[in-house]
């Protein structure tokens, strides 16, 4: 009966390997096709089969340095005949190993706590018990690699270098830890390394999962500042294109009323003007009061101007504007829009909890800079509770909201941002830096407009 238990453990080592050469296969795929690819799997199955029959039979107490052995095989024919990189090619034998050494201790232990085998009788005999035992170790790998390659096969992912370095480090450490475990199981006698291997190993463990926690939560945090940005900017498009409808608006009105006042003129210079007081009277006079404020003379910061007053007057807040200077024209339009609706935006947000619920927006020019500067009441301090700002949708008075955003369009402007307070008042300001041209007047402050609204 001698050599059926040989042929039995040689029969269950070859599909032990043909098993963990399928999961590698099938995980990467074959460089070749058609007979090079039959030929390359069975050359593969041969070799670690005679690799781990002639090193058991050469070194039958050395379990730790077969293994080894065996990846570094493994390794060899990822790279030769399938596809993917290094790290992968290193990663996925020392799993697919892990795997096999995790079953082989379990069912070890099983076998011990159910039969009256010892660990090492569990492993060296050659009964029916044993023959049971490996059939049973061999489909629970099958099993186990099957549904690890059904699992990544739906949810492929790439993982960066040192992803892959740290789940190879985890896996590795596992493998020693299991190798250890299970050779001082077969033999009491081995020396302290087996016990330090082991302890090593889950210290190991302990510290790429602290790391990959750290990371995934620092990936997490950008993931979540990424969606709240991603949430401001949607609205933002829904306001820039409400701004660009009364824009075109307004410019449709001042085109129409350009033509009645031409028709007008023509008829009080040819003395017709019982026909011109009949015009005027039939024409009517648009209401641009509920759309824009008219205190500028340019038409899209009207329009801007005139969408937040109503947005403030909509949570029962008023806007309060002193405008000194209404030239925008050496900015994007869209960008003063995104500037000045997330200021007031989130000053709106700050004093509708607080008793004063007026909101004070200034433009003017300062030097070689356009300066927006907002100033707005407070409940309590929002930079001792949050100095940078951050966003967040607990707390509303937080400037928060879109400040990202404001501090990304003044650095593409070469400006500057400044958040502060006084007393119970908080200062948002932006300078924008304004372009320079040969026939810049040095003393631009003597052409700024006065105008406000209160």
């Amino acid at each position: 009966m001698e050599w059926l238990s040989e042929t039995t453990e040689l029969l269950a080592t070859v599909c032990e390997n043909v098993i963990i050469l399928w999961f590698l296969t099938s995980f990467f795929g074959t460089k070749y096709d058609g007979y090079k690819k039959i030929i390359a799997f069975i050359a593969a199955v041969v070799i670690t089969t005679v690799y781990t029959s002639l090193f058991s039979f050469a070194f039958p107490n050395e379990f730790l340095a077969c293994t080894f052995g065996f990846i570094i095989i493994l390794a060899v024919y990822c790279r030769l005949c399938l596809k993917g990189t290094v790290l992968c090619h290193i990663l996925l034998p020392v799993m697919s190993e892990t795997v096999l050494m995790l079953v082989a201790v379990s069912i070890n232990a099983l076998s011990v706590y159910f039969t009256p085998l010892t660990s090492a009788d569990a492993i060296n005999d050659r009964s029916v018990m044993r023959i049971l035992i490996l059939f049973i170790s061999k489909l629970i790998l099958f099993a186990l690699l099957g549904l690890i390659l059904l699992l990544t096969k739906r949810n492929r992912s790439e993982l960066r270098q040192n992803e892959w370095i740290a789940f190879s480090a985890v896996f590795a450490a596992t493998l020693v830890s299991g190798v250890c475990i299970y050779e001082s199981e077969l033999n009491k006698e081995k020396g302290i390394m087996f016990f330090i291997l082991p302890i090593a190993g889950l210290i190991i463990i302990n510290v790429v999962s602290f790391y990959m926690l750290v990371r995934i939560s620092r990936e997490h945090k950008e993931n979540i500042k990424k969606s709240m940005l991603l949430v401001q900017i949607n609205e933002q498009e829904k306001n820039l294109q409400e701004i660009h409808v009364v824009y075109k608006e307004v410019r449709m009105i001042r085109h129409n009323i350009s033509g009645q006042l031409g028709t007008l003129k023509a008829l009080i210079a040819n003395g017709k003007y019982e026909q011109a007081e009949c015009f005027l009277n039939s024409v009517e006079i648009p209401d641009l009061s509920t759309k824009t404020a008219n205190v500028t003379d340019n038409d899209m910061l009207n329009a801007i101007l005139g969408f937040l007053s109503r947005k403030c007057a909509g949570s029962d807040a008023v806007l309060h504007t002193s405008i000194l200077s209404s030239d925008i024209s050496g900015f994007s339009p869209a960008d003063i829009s995104v500037i000045l609706t997330n200021l007031v935006t989130n000053a709106l947000e700050a004093c509708i909890e607080s008793a004063d619920r007026e909101i004070k927006l200034e433009l003017f020019i300062q030097r070689n800079y356009y300066c927006i500067k907002v100033v707005n009441a407070i409940k309590g301090s929002v930079l001792s509770d949050n100095p940078k700002l951050a966003t967040t949708k607990q707390d509303k008075t937080v400037h928060g909201f879109g400040v990202e955003s404001v501090k990304m369009l003044a650095e593409k402007y070469n400006g500057i941002t400044s958040f502060t307070e006084s007393g119970r008042y908080f200062t948002a300001e932006v300078w924008l830096k304004l372009p320079m041209n040969e026939d810049d007047n040095p003393n631009i402050n003597d052409n700024i407009q006065h105008t406000g609204i209160d």
